[in-house]
């Protein structure tokens, strides 16, 4: 595996990208943004509705590549290998996630001075995480569906990674009062996501390295 060769992959993908990135996480911001501030309950929606938007930001952008058989062989044809090519996409995936959450975080509490509204809706760390966490869990089942199948199956899992965890937390909350942000437990959040993050990105290398392009 040859480090600079991946980091250039990363590096040019950014390049290339850049305005499909720059466009879809702008209107990902502004979407999400809307959506927290029109609901009653502002944490909950950060930890879930805002992490389906950031997450298009990694889709959206690279739907060429995705959906372009012509395209993946391009860059199938470079000097690199399956794996390098898996990992690239994963790095330079965490790193939009996580200049988007950063920005979400930001955007958010410049919002919450400037209307004045109650301290009671500062984001706490658990909250972060729990958005965090999610995001990887999101992250982990659309690349373990499409480096295994293919870009609509991959679409199925991340409408899965969306609606699922909304309609546990329906039933857990009119079944027994259960609300998911009031449990205390981050890091077993924490090392389920990143549990499933960690088998769907080895899962990915050892896979795609059989797939036929």
């Amino acid at each position: 595996m040859n480090l600079q060769i991946i980091l250039k992959l990363v590096s040019r993908d950014f390049r290339v990208y850049r305005t499909r990135i720059l466009g879809v996480s702008l209107m990902a911001l502004t979407m999400g943004m809307f959506m927290i501030f029109i609901n009653t309950n502002l944490s909950r929606m950060f930890t879930s509705g805002v992490t389906s938007f950031i997450i298009l930001t990694v889709i959206v952008p690279f739907l060429p590549e995705l959906k372009n058989k012509a395209v993946r062989n391009h860059t199938a044809s470079l000097p690199l290998t399956r794996k390098e090519m898996v990992i690239a996409r994963f790095l330079i995936s965490i790193a939009i996630i996580t200049i988007n959450l950063l920005i979400y975080i930001i955007v958010y509490h410049l919002l919450l001075t400037s209307l004045d509204a109650d301290p009671k809706y500062a984001l706490s760390i658990d909250i972060i995480v729990f958005a965090w966490m999610n995001l990887l869990i999101g992250l982990a089942l659309f690349y373990f569906a499409y480096f295994r199948f293919s870009f609509m199956v991959a679409m199925g899992f991340y409408l899965f990674s969306i609606l699922f965890p909304q309609l546990l937390q329906t039933i857990l909350q009119r079944t027994m009062g259960f609300v998911i942000e009031d449990f205390n437990q981050p890091l077993g959040l924490s090392i389920i996501a990143l549990t499933l993050f960690s088998f769907s990105f080895f899962h990915s290398i050892a896979h795609f390295r059989k797939k036929d392009l």
